[in-house]
């Protein structure tokens, strides 16, 4: 997940193409991932003045970097970035001002200095052992990295064409399942101790469903669950009244999203739970309105059918989705002559349309649907769709095929191998999985000969690397030689 987070910088040169010698590449995505997911842009879709100061911050901290990795030296600077830190009493985003000094010329120092200034926590980065420069440094013996080719793949940069891919599936495996399994071990203890709190939290709250959609680890879960549990012995009656049938969801962010689920930041203190849990009854009308607000969006688009993707990392609140829709409605209420010269008395309704941000490019996604952003202005959109609807009705026809095969597939990956789990990330598609499946099982006798893979968590993605927890995140295109 944590590769679309990264796509704000440069598309030469990323973060992380610098001389440090103590941090591999996966060690450093894993120490900054919490801060990209506070900072990115993209979270601040409907606060410009935040978003462009974020967007300038993080370019600079790219060009600091760059010199590091290019001089070993880079000029002392300094980025502030924009963290939103709570909400007021009328709902409004309270955003905490943050001023960093960057000054030293390694990469470790340089995380620790982000983390803390974030107050994010830095144990992972003390965790990691320091190697010495003579085994970190390449054969041309100027200090840099050979980053693993899925991770320049991932990100789009052009030095993916420059780097020969070099590791497979199986070396990469063999590499790494010992690393694995003992991470998973080291945490079972905490995993069990999560699913024996959720269980009694939803048997006891008469939850419809108990969510995780945070970028922390278990650890923090696990936390969450308790402060939870303690809110709830404090104010059980009336949690159980609020709560009954419905979803908690522990994210970023705090307030009812537009699919009607109740979610608490894991930032947050109890308190501030308890003090979303008691307005909850006020989002009730925001909820009633919009399916007709997405009916009239409808109508206007000759019936397209709107859909509300439920995305894992996606915390969209139920107001804030009110407002998007409002403002492509009135965008389309003003082009309704264009709109019957593109379509005439033609039914859309086969047609798949999501609204999920402010800005953004217009596009089909893999699986058919028009990703239409708020802002954009109404004669584009009707454009777009009249363009390639043809393309979007193809893709989506397909789905249903792809979705059967992949449970299929899941289902035989999972018995053949002994996996404990198999997922994937929300950008990897149903055909993309589908594919990784079965060139699995096609190299099952290969794979299986060299390594056990019994009692492994996988999880697809675009990218190799090894959580805390134990998983393994591999690229959904991997390489067999």
């Amino acid at each position: 997940m944590f590769v679309r987070m990264l796509t704000i910088l440069s598309k030469g040169n990323c973060l992380f193409n610098f001389c440090r010698r103590s941090l591999t590449t996966s060690e450093a995505a894993t120490a900054l991932r919490p801060f990209y997911f506070a900072v990115h842009p993209d979270l601040f879709g409907q606060h410009p003045k935040e978003r462009g100061i974020n967007e300038e911050s993080l370019k600079k901290l790219n060009e600091y970097v760059s010199a590091l990795h290019s001089v070993g030296y880079a000029r002392p600077t300094e980025v502030i970035f924009y963290l939103k830190i709570s909400d007021d009493n009328k709902g409004f985003p309270v955003f905490k001002r943050i001023e960093i000094s960057l000054f030293s010329r390694d990469l470790r120092t340089t995380i620790k200095t982000i983390l803390k200034a974030c107050n994010l926590p830095v144990d992972y980065v003390n965790t990691i052992e320091s190697s010495s420069p003579k085994t970190s440094r390449t054969r041309s013996g100027h200090g840099l990295v050979n980053w693993d080719h899925t991770f320049y793949k991932a990100m789009n940069s052009a030095d993916a064409m420059k780097v020969k891919p070099q590791i497979t599936l199986q070396k990469w495996l063999e590499k790494n399942v010992v690393k694995a399994q003992r991470l998973s071990v080291m945490t079972r203890a905490i995993q069990d101790d999560i699913d024996r709190l959720s269980s009694a939290l939803k048997n006891k709250l008469k939850l419809r469903e108990l969510r995780w959609a945070s970028v922390w680890g278990n650890t923090h879960y696990r936390g969450c669950l308790r402060s939870f549990d303690r809110l709830y012995a404090e104010n059980s009656h009336k949690i159980e009244k609020i709560l009954k049938g419905r979803t908690l969801v522990f994210a970023s962010s705090t307030g009812v999203n537009l699919h009607g689920d109740i979610v608490l930041s894991t930032e947050h203190v109890p308190t501030f739970w308890m003090n979303l849990l008691n307005s909850v009854r006020a989002y009730d009308p925001v909820l009633e309105r919009l399916p007709y607000m997405e009916d009239e969006l409808s109508g206007l688009l000759n019936n397209i059918h709107i859909v509300r993707r439920q995305k894992r990392y996606l915390s969209l609140m139920a107001e804030q989705y009110e407002e998007l829709l409002n403002k492509l409605i009135n965008s389309l209420r003003r082009c309704q002559d264009e709109a019957k010269t593109c379509f005439f008395d033609e039914d859309l309704s086969n047609l798949e349309l999501v609204v999920e941000c402010e800005s953004g490019p217009l596009t089909v996604s893999q699986t058919g649907q028009f990703l239409v952003p708020a802002s954009c202005p109404g004669s584009l959109v009707i454009e777009f769709i009249d363009q390639n609807k043809s393309m979007a009705l193809q893709l989506l026809s397909e789905i249903p095929e792809f979705l059967e095969k992949e449970q299929l597939l899941h289902a035989k990956c999972l018995e053949v191998f002994h996996l404990s789990s198999l997922s994937k990330d929300d950008t990897v598609s149903s055909q993309q999985m589908t594919s990784f499946c079965s060139r699995l099982l096609e190299n099952q006798q290969n794979l299986l000969t060299i390594i056990s893979l019994e009692d492994l968590h996988i999880q697809v993605s675009h990218y190799y690397s090894v959580m805390q927890d134990g998983r393994m995140c591999v690229p959904w295109d991997w390489t067999e030689q």
